[in-house]
C-alpha cells in the first residue's frame, strides 16, 4: 500500500461573471453603484476586518442581476486582514487616489507610516468621485484639463499640489470645471469637498506627525459621511436638478436605509 503523499499546494480555479466598468454607467445608476461599493468595503473594513488599501477607479465596478445594478469592488490584491502578519505600516495607493496625507508621506520617501486608516480608504472613493465628475464623460472616455492632469502624470508632489489646489478652489471656480453630464453628481462631491478640505485642515493643525492620527475610529468617519449625504445641501442640491437629481436623492436615501439595516450608521 502506497504511503500517504503530502500536499503542499492545490489548483484552484475560480470562475465568476464578468463584471462592468463603472464609467459606463450615468446618473442615478452611476451613484447607486458606486454607493453599494462604498457600502460593501466599509463592511469588509469594519466587521470582516479585511482592509483594501488600494482603491482606484479601475476596482470600481458593477454587475446586473434581476433587472437591477450593483456595484462591485475588486482588486484585493494588497488587502491585508488582521490575521495576515502584515503590519499595515507600508504605505501603498495609487497616486490619483491617495489620501493627501499619505501622497505627502510619498513625497518625504516615508515608506513606514502610521496604521492605515479607513478614513483614507474613504478619501480614495472621495478623489474617485471627482475624477469622474470632471474628466469622465457620459461615453465613459476620459477628459482631461490641466488641473487634473498632474493627478497622474506628475510626480508624488505635483499630485499632491495638484490635488491640494482642486480642493482649495472657490465653488464656482469647482462647479465649472465640472462635466455638464456630471452635475447632479457633483453636488454629493461638492458637500464631500466642503467636509474632506475642513477636515484635513483641522488634522493638520492638530496633528506634530503620526504619533496622533486624526480621525483613527472607522465609526466616526463612516457617521460623518452618512451626514453629508443627509445634508440640507445634498437634498436640496438635488431636488434643484430636475428628474435625474430626484432621482439620485432616492438612491441616497435608499443607501441611508440600507446601512442603518445593517447597524453601522451609529444611530
Amino acid at each position: 500500500m502506497a504511503a500517504p503523499v503530502e500536499v503542499y499546494r492545490v489548483l484552484r480555479v475560480l470562475v465568476n461573471e464578468k463584471p462592468f466598468p463603472l464609467t459606463g454607467l450615468r446618473g442615478s445608476d452611476f451613484l447607486k453603484a458606486f454607493l453599494d461599493i462604498i457600502l460593501c468595503h466599509y463592511i469588509a473594513w469594519a466587521r470582516a476586518k479585511v482592509y483594501h488599501h488600494d482603491l482606484t477607479l479601475k476596482d470600481a465596478m458593477y454587475r446586473r442581476f434581476g433587472g437591477k445594478i450593483y456595484g462591485v469592488l475588486i482588486d484585493f490584491n494588497l488587502a491585508t486582514t488582521d490575521n495576515s502578519g502584515h503590519s499595515g505600516l507600508e504605505r501603498t495607493g495609487t497616486a490619483p487616489y491617495m489620501a493627501l496625507e499619505l501622497l505627502w508621506a510619498a513625497t518625504q520617501r516615508e515608506t513606514h507610516i502610521a496604521k492605515h486608516l479607513y478614513r483614507q480608504d474613504l478619501e480614495a472613493f472621495y478623489w474617485t468621485l471627482i475624477w469622474v465628475c470632471n474628466c469622465v464623460g457620459g461615453d465613459g472616455k476620459e477628459i482631461v484639463g490641466p488641473l487634473f492632469r498632474s493627478f497622474r502624470t506628475g510626480d508624488y508632489l505635483d499630485c499632491y499640489n495638484g490635488k491640494n489646489a482642486s480642493t482649495r478652489l472657490r465653488k464656482r471656480e469647482q462647479a465649472i470645471l465640472v462635466l455638464p453630464i456630471r452635475r447632479p453628481l457633483w453636488v454629493i462631491a461638492q458637500a464631500w469637498t466642503e467636509d474632506l478640505e475642513d477636515r484635513v485642515r483641522r488634522g493638520e493643525r492638530k496633528a506634530e506627525g503620526w504619533d496622533d492620527p486624526f480621525e483613527p475610529d472607522p465609526q466616526e468617519s463612516w457617521r460623518k459621511f452618512c451626514g453629508i449625504l443627509q445634508s440640507n445641501e445634498v437634498k436640496s442640491g438635488l431636488e434643484a436638478n430636475g428628474e435625474e437629481g430626484k432621482n439620485m436623492l432616492k438612491v441616497v436615501d435608499d443607501f441611508l436605509e440600507l446601512a442603518k439595516r445593517y447597524s453601522i450608521t451609529g444611530r
